[in-house]
């Protein structure tokens, strides 16, 4: 928001105020509970633990991820950004559902892990292509080749059962998002709301 001062300099001020107490005024119930959300947070995030598994290091870091993202949604409404509410909402939704079926399929952590290897390679020929070939260095080129064709046959799907035809799939997952929504139960009902 931009805020004409009495000598007419233009003030940049970050957040607006007026929208401010038009949320307060519009959602009197969240206020009345945000401390308890508050509490909640503290309590899983803000504490000393020791992780045995690495389902339970990224349960946890994971869903700090979606701390993170709620409260960007929350600016946006705040500030009277709903738009831009909407937008990040999708990616909170993703991460919510990607954590909580990995959350409960845990022998699946591994791909998630490993499509990283896949998407970097994505990026590495994105950037060849965008900026030219050696535009990354040949050891970094090799390193992320290497690392991709190590996991990309994980990640195979038919594109033809006829003639056999694959292709590297776009996501970790064998299942595409909204059925994986559904095997999260309460969240794959948000599904139309938040996705």
């Amino acid at each position: 928001m931009v805020e004409e001062t009495e000598n007419a300099d233009q003030q940049l001020i970050f957040g607006n105020p007026e929208e401010w107490k038009h949320f307060k005024n519009r959602y009197p119930l969240f206020f009345e509970r945000f401390p308890n959300l508050r509490q909640a947070l503290h309590t899983a995030f803000l504490r000393t633990g020791e992780t045995a598994e690495p389902i339970d290091r990224f349960v946890f870091f994971y869903g700090r991820l979606c701390c993170e993202d709620f409260f960007e949604v929350l600016l946006c409404c705040g500030n009277g950004r709903g738009a831009a509410a909407l937008k990040l909402l999708r990616t909170l939704y993703e991460r919510a559902v990607t954590l909580r079926y990995l959350h409960e399929h845990p022998d699946e952590l591994p791909a998630f892990w490993d499509f990283h290897h896949v998407q970097e390679y994505k990026l590495f020929v994105a950037i060849e292509e965008t900026f030219g070939k050696g535009s990354v260095s040949e050891k970094t080129a090799s390193d992320l080749k290497e690392r991709y064709e190590a996991v990309k046959d994980t990640f195979h799907v038919s594109l033809c059962n006829k003639c056999g035809t694959h292709r590297v799939n776009h996501t970790w997952s064998k299942l595409n998002f909204v059925a994986m929504a559904r095997k999260t139960g309460s969240l794959g009902e948000l599904t139309v709301p938040a996705y």
